[in-house]
């Protein structure tokens, strides 16, 4: 069916760097320059995936995973080599969220994971104006203005972190120096990390996404990234500052354990004291072309059973976890160390989207379910 057809898998946009000191090596026109490409290739299932791992409606993950996957196939996006989206681009998503500002937040997430490393995001709404706890050495995110604030914390590493605002539109101009931009770019002064002395200055990113269609062909999709920095001084070493980034790691696996099915798990990752579930079935599979020790967790929204126990896979796109992520989770919960985070390298084949934090895009026939566990034997 025409409908069906797989969109093609990379599509390119033009892209702005301002005040980024360091170009990322996968930026640079030349690898010996400090100096940005002009144009940049966006593999789009693993804008999807982002996209299903920015899902606001967890209760019901397998409409998720539609919504997302959805972009792939020719009724989303048109033919054209740049990123345009057909007729005059998305609406209103099934989220509630505007679909300028839903592909703005994939795309800052894309942009991050892939070329500045940072991994781990966590919605500014969750963290902000929550009780310091020891794990994270008692700073605390808290407001310092009225109005929008950045759309996330996030981090590479427990020491690493970050704020960014995510910006996705179609009319708005994406050029540093316009009013929107500077309006964009107050956000980061209304926010700050701080410890119980004093506000502390944190590096920020802001990603932009001008979105286009194919209705105005003289409009041309862009990403602008912008480095600021928010209010606060100099962080030091009597403020013990090298643990808040793992606010954000609780969070973004606290969202993965929960499209995964695993509640009880999620929520010992954001209340320290929470014990979780061991009981929880866990769902194995092996990933064609990849080792068969090399194994993943699928998430319960993909299986379906029958009555002698043997299971399958039902959803056209899959929603795993790689087995050895889930295991670290597992003992960073036990033993509250989140130092040693694995990491996987970001890459696309054919329909399969793996990213670095572990995490699995992909269509049904990659996956052959193997085995059916449980977390307290893995």
């Amino acid at each position: 069916m025409q409908n069906n057809q797989i969109n093609s898998k990379i599509k390119t946009v033009s892209l702005e760097l301002s005040q980024v000191n360091i170009i990322p090596n996968s930026l640079r026109a030349n690898q010996s320059q400090n100096i940005a490409m002009n144009s940049l290739e966006i593999p789009i299932l693993r804008l999807a995936h982002h996209d299903y791992l920015d899902s606001h409606n967890v209760s019901l993950p397998e409409s998720d995973l539609i919504c997302s996957t959805k972009l792939i196939y020719t009724w989303e996006l048109s033919s054209y080599p740049e990123l345009r989206f057909k007729n005059k681009g998305p609406g209103i998503g099934d989220r509630k969220v505007a679909g300028s500002e839903r592909w703005g937040r994939a795309m800052c997430r894309l942009i991050l994971s892939d070329h500045f490393n940072i991994r781990f995001f966590a919605d500014i709404e969750e963290v902000i104006n929550k009780s310091p706890h020891p794990a994270w050495n008692n700073f605390e995110i808290r407001r310092r203005l009225p109005g929008d604030l950045p759309d996330y914390f996030c981090a590479e590493s427990v020491n690493s972190y970050y704020f960014a605002e995510a910006k996705g539109s179609r009319n708005k101009s994406m050029t540093v120096g316009t009013q929107y931009f500077n309006n964009w770019l107050q956000q980061f002064n209304r926010i700050v990390l701080r410890n119980k002395i004093r506000p502390i200055a944190t590096k920020g990113y802001l990603v932009g996404f001008k979105l286009a269609n194919e209705q105005k062909l003289s409009r041309m999709p862009k990403v602008l990234v912008h480095d600021p920095v928010t209010y606060g001084l100099k962080p030091d070493e009597d403020d013990k500052a090298d643990l808040c980034g793992q606010l954000a790691i609780r969070y973004h696996y606290a969202n993965v354990l929960r499209l995964l099915g695993f509640e009880s798990m999620a929520d010992s990752l954001i209340y320290i004291d929470s014990k979780y579930d061991k009981e929880n079935d866990i769902f194995i599979a092996n990933i064609d072309g990849f080792p068969k020790e090399e194994k993943f967790v699928i998430g319960n929204q993909s299986m379906i059973f029958n009555p002698f126990f043997h299971f399958h896979i039902f959803q056209p796109y899959v929603f795993a976890v790689r087995l050895e992520t889930i295991r670290w989770l597992k003992d960073a919960i036990e033993n509250n160390n989140f130092l040693e985070i694995p990491k996987f390298k970001s890459y696309t084949r054919g329909n399969l989207s793996l990213i670095q934090d572990g995490t699995v895009l992909g269509a049904s026939g990659y996956f052959k379910a193997i085995e059916i566990s449980n977390i307290k034997y893995i």
